[in-house]
C-alpha cells in the first residue's frame, strides 16, 4: 500500500527475484549492488544508496527513486534499468530525474522512456552533472516525448567502441516528436559505435508522408522530397519537414492491396527512420554512426505463387549543434528501398522512400566523415526522392544546402510532356504546414549538388525590399510542367497555378489591386490572378520561358516591353493589357478575354511561340469574336492560330484584321478555322507568304455543307514557291457531309461534292453531289466506310 513503507537492513538473492513496492521501500542500508531486481509502482518510492549498480538485475521506476541521486552504473550483460515516464527522483517533478554525479553503462542497457508522462517537465526529463560514459556492449535507449522536449542530458559524453544509443520516435503528432540529448561538455563517438534511429520512426502505411498504397506495388513515403510511386499507385508520399531545424519523423511506406489467395497483403510498407537532435556545447569528435534512416518495404508471400511488394519507408531527421565538430564518422538519414513483386512476369515493384533532413550547426569544423540523405532504391520503379542536408558555420554565417543524389539519376518513367526526365527533388522547406501561403525568405552562401542531386523551392515566393518599396514575385514550378491530361477547349494544356490572393473569403465580389515590382517565373512556375474585379499591375518580369501567367482579373504589363520571358492565358473574364509592340517568343499567349495595348504590330519569331486568338476573346473596344491590330503581322518563326468555333454569335464585322501588311517567313504558320458562319475569319494589307512557310485552314462542319474560311487582302497577295495554304482533310471526316459516301459490303463508295463519288463494290448509290459552281464555300465530304463484319 502507499501509506505503508518498509526498512531493509540487508539482501540477498540469486538475481532471480523481484521486490515491488507501492509504498516507500528503504535500502540505503543494504550493498550497492543489489541481488535482486527492483520494481516501484507509481506512488511508490524506492530509497538506495547514493551510489546503485545494476548487475544482472532489473529495476523499473514508476514512481520515485530516491537515494541513488549520485553515480548510476549498469554493469553486466542481463542488467537493465528503466526510467519511465511516470516515475522521477526525490525533490523533481513527476518525469523527472536528476543525477548529480556520472552514469557509466558498461553493459546492460539504460532505458529511458518519458511515453507515459502525461505532461512535460520544465526541464530536462534526465539529467546527469557529471560525465556519461557507454562502453561496449554497453546501450542506452531513449524514446521521444509527447513534446519536442529534452529527454537526455549530461557532462562530456562518451561512447567506445561496441557501444550504442537506440532513438526511438513518438508518433502521437503529426510529423512526429524527436529525441533532443544535451552534451554540457564534450561528446565522442568512437569508430565501431552507434547512435541509431533506423526504422523506428512511423511505422508501414503512417505518417503525414505516408506511401499510398499500391495494386502490384506501393509507393515510398516522403519527408525530405516525395517517395518513389509504385507499380499500381497514383500517387506517393508528400515531402514534408524543416530544412534548417528538422525534426520530423520519417514516413512509413505503403503496402499492397492486391488480393491473392483470398488475402489482402497491405501491412507491409516500410517505417521510416526517428529523429534526434543533438546539442554539444563543446567538441563534437563523431567517428562513429548516426543512422536515422528508413527501411526496406517488407515482402509478404508467397501466399500461393507470388511475392508482394512494400514501399520503403523515409528517412527521419538529424539536428546537431556544436563548438567544434570533427571526426570521421558517418551521419545518415536516407529512406528504405521498395520491394519488388513476382506477381507480374515484367519487373515491378514498389517506390523506395525518400531522404530524410540533416542539419548540423558549428562554430568551426575540421569533419571528413560522409553525410547522407538520399532517396532509397525503387524495385524496377521510382527510387525515394532525395532528402536535404544543411551545414551552417556560425562563427562565419556561412549556410551551405548539400542535396546527394547517391547516383539515382532522373527516371526515364516520369516524364513532362516534352519528354523532359525528371527526378524527385528534395524540397527546401521552413513551414510546412502553411508554406504555401506564408511567404518565406531563404539565402543561401553556397548550394551543392553531387550525384544527380536535386532541389525545388516548391511555393510561390515574395520578396519585399523595404528600403527600396521593390515588391518581387517568384513561383518556381520546380520542372513539373502543365498536365497534357487537362486542357482548355481549344487545346491548350493549363497547371494548378498558384493563386495570388490577398483577401479569398470575398474575393470574387471585393475589388482588389496588386502592384509588382517584378514577377518572375521559373521551371514551369505558373500563377492566377483569379478573380474578375482584380487587378494587378506588373513593372518588370523575368523567367525561363517556361511558367505560365494567368488572368482572371485585368493584368498590366505594359511597362515590361514587348518581348515576355513567360506564356501569359487570358480567362474570358480577363483582360490582358500590354505594349503597343508584341513579339511572342518561345511562349504562348492564349486569349479567350480581353487584349489590350499590343493593338498594332504582332510578331511571332521563334519556333516555338505560338498565339491563340479564340472565338470568345477580342481586343480592347471590339465585340467579343472580333480583333483588331492596327499594325503589321509577323510570323517568321512559331504559329499564329485563329480559332472563331468556341464564339456563340458573329460579330458585324471581320474576325482578326491587320490594317497593315501580313508576311509569314520561312518555318512560320497561320492556322485558320472556319466560324460558325461563312464571315471575313481574317484580313489585312499586302499578304506574303515567303517560301517555306504555310497557312492551314480548318472548316467547320456546323451547317449541312459546312463554313469556309474567308481571307481579305486589301491589297497584293504574294504565295512563293516551296509555300502552302492547305485544308486537305480538314473538311467533314468519314461518313458524314451532305455528300459522304454510302457504306458497302466489300467496298464503299466515295463522297461526292463537285461531281458524285465513285461507287464501291457491294455499295448501292454513291455520294451526291452539291455545293455552288459560281461561289463555292462547302466542304468536302467523306468516303464511306465497310460494312463487312469479318
Amino acid at each position: 500500500y502507499a501509506l505503508w513503507d518498509m526498512t531493509v537492513l540487508s539482501l540477498d538473492g540469486d538475481q532471480t527475484g523481484m521486490l515491488y513496492t507501492m509504498g516507500s521501500t528503504d535500502l540505503t542500508a543494504c550493498a550497492w549492488q543489489l541481488p535482486m531486481s527492483l520494481y516501484a509502482y507509481n506512488g511508490g518510492t524506492l530509497v538506495v544508496g547514493p551510489s546503485l549498480d545494476v548487475r544482472g538485475v532489473m529495476v523499473a521506476i514508476h514512481g520515485t527513486l530516491s537515494g541513488a541521486q549520485q553515480n548510476l552504473t549498469v554493469s553486466q550483460p542481463t542488467g537493465r534499468i528503466w526510467l519511465l515516464g511516470d516515475g522521477k527522483t526525490a525533490n523533481a517533478p513527476v518525469s523527472q530525474y536528476n543525477f548529480g554525479g556520472s552514469l557509466t553503462v558498461s553493459q546492460g542497457i539504460l532505458l529511458i522512456d518519458p511515453r507515459s508522462a502525461t505532461a512535460m517537465p520544465a526541464g530536462t526529463w534526465v539529467t546527469f552533472a557529471g560525465p556519461a560514459l557507454v562502453q561496449t556492449a554497453g546501450q542506452i535507449q531513449i524514446f521521444a516525448s509527447q513534446t519536442n522536449g529534452t529527454v537526455f542530458s549530461s557532462g562530456n559524453f562518451t561512447l567506445n567502441s561496441g557501444s550504442s544509443v537506440t532513438i526511438g520516435g513518438n508518433t502521437a503528432t503529426a510529423t512526429g516528436q524527436s529525441v533532443t540529448m544535451v552534451v554540457a561538455g564534450a561528446m565522442t563517438t568512437a569508430t565501431g559505435t552507434t547512435i541509431t534511429g533506423n526504422g523506428q520512426g512511423f511505422g508501414g502505411r503512417t505518417g503525414v508522408g505516408n506511401g499510398p498504397n499500391g495494386f502490384y506495388g506501393a509507393s515510398g513515403g516522403g519527408h525530405g522530397g516525395p517517395g518513389g510511386i509504385g507499380q499500381g499507385a497514383s500517387t506517393t508520399g508528400i515531402a514534408y519537414g524543416n530544412t534548417f531545424r528538422p525534426t520530423s519523423l520519417g514516413s512509413g511506406g505503403g503496402g499492397n492491396i492486391h488480393s491473392n489467395c483470398g488475402t489482402i497483403n497491405q501491412n507491409n510498407g516500410g517505417s521510416g527512420g526517428a529523429a534526434l537532435r543533438l546539442v554539444v556545447s563543446g567538441t563534437f569528435l563523431h567517428s562513429g554512426t548516426i543512422d536515422m534512416d528508413g527501411t526496406i518495404g517488407a515482402s509478404v508471400g508467397p501466399s500461393c505463387t507470388y511475392t508482394w511488394a512494400g514501399g520503403g519507408g523515409s528517412g527521419g531527421s538529424v539536428w546537431i549543434d556544436t563548438g567544434v565538430w570533427t571526426g570521421t564518422g558517418l551521419v545518415t538519414a536516407s529512406g528504405g528501398a521498395g520491394r519488388p513483386t513476382t506477381m507480374v512476369a515484367a519487373a515491378g515493384g514498389s517506390g523506395g522512400g525518400s531522404g530524410g533532413r540533416i542539419a548540423v550547426y558549428y562554430n568551426s569544423s575540421t569533419y571528413s566523415g560522409t553525410i547522407l540523405a538520399q532517396g532509397g532504391g525503387g524495385s524496377a520503379m521510382e527510387y525515394g526522392g532525395r532528402g536535404t542536408i544543411y551545414l551552417y558555420d556560425k562563427s562565419a554565417s556561412f549556410s551551405h544546402l548539400m542535396v546527394n543524389g547517391g547516383g539515382l539519376q532522373t527516371n526515364a518513367n516520369w516524364q513532362d510532356a516534352a519528354g523532359l526526365s525528371l527526378s524527385r527533388p528534395a524540397w527546401i522547406m521552413n513551414e510546412p504546414v502553411n508554406g504555401a501561403t506564408t511567404p518565406q525568405s531563404f539565402t543561401f552562401s553556397r548550394i551543392t549538388l553531387l550525384n544527380y542531386g536535386d532541389v525545388l523551392l516548391p511555393y510561390t515566393i515574395y520578396l519585399y525590399d523595404k528600403s527600396a518599396s521593390f515588391s518581387h514575385l517568384m513561383v518556381n514550378g520546380g520542372g513539373l510542367q502543365t498536365n497534357t491530361y487537362w486542357t482548355d477547349a481549344g487545346g491548350v494544356s493549363l497547371s494548378r497555378p498558384a493563386w495570388i490572393l490577398n483577401d479569398p473569403v470575398n474575393g470574387a465580389t471585393t475589388p482588389q489591386s496588386f502592384t509588382f515590382s517584378r514577377i518572375t517565373l521559373l521551371n514551369y512556375g505558373d500563377v492566377l490572378l483569379p478573380y474578375a474585379l482584380w487587378d494587378m499591375t506588373v513593372q518588370s518580369v523575368a523567367g525561363d520561358q517556361t511558367g505560365t501567367l494567368y488572368t482572371m482579373g485585368t493584368t498590366d504589363l505594359t511597362p515590361c516591353g514587348s518581348v515576355l520571358p513567360m506564356s501569359v492565358y487570358v480567362y474570358p473574364t480577363g483582360t490582358f493589357v500590354l505594349a503597343p509592340v508584341m513579339d511572342v517568343r518561345g511562349v504562348y499567349v492564349a486569349v479567350h478575354g480581353t487584349l489590350s495595348g499590343a493593338q498594332q504590330n504582332l510578331t511571332i519569331s521563334q519556333t516555338t511561340g505560338k498565339m491563340w486568338l479564340f472565338g470568345d476573346g477580342k481586343t480592347l473596344g471590339a465585340p467579343v469574336s472580333q480583333y483588331n491590330f492596327g499594325g503589321s503581322l509577323t510570323v517568321s518563326q512559331g504559329i499564329l492560330l485563329i480559332d472563331p468555333r468556341s464564339a456563340t454569335a458573329m460579330p458585324a464585322g471581320t474576325w482578326v484584321t491587320f490594317a497593315g501588311p501580313a508576311l509569314v517567313q520561312t518555318a512560320g504558320q497561320i492556322q485558320i478555322f472556319a466560324s460558325q458562319t461563312n464571315g471575313t475569319v481574317f484580313s489585312s494589307g499586302n499578304f506574303t507568304l515567303n517560301s517555306g512557310s504555310s497557312v492551314t485552314i480548318g472548316g467547320n462542319t456546323a451547317t449541312a455543307t459546312g463554313q469556309s474560311v474567308t481571307m481579305v487582302v486589301a491589297g497584293a497577295m504574294t504565295t512563293a514557291t516551296g509555300t502552302t495554304i492547305t485544308g486537305n482533310g480538314q473538311g467533314f471526316g468519314g461518313r458524314t457531309g451532305v455528300g459522304n459516301g454510302p457504306n458497302g459490303f466489300y467496298g464503299a463508295s466515295g463522297g461526292g461534292h463537285g461531281g458524285p463519288g465513285g461507287i464501291g463494290q457491294g455499295a448501292s448509290t454513291t455520294g451526291i453531289a452539291y455545293g455552288n459552281t459560281f461561289r463555292p464555300t462547302s466542304l468536302g465530304s467523306g468516303g464511306g466506310g465497310n460494312i463487312h463484319s469479318n
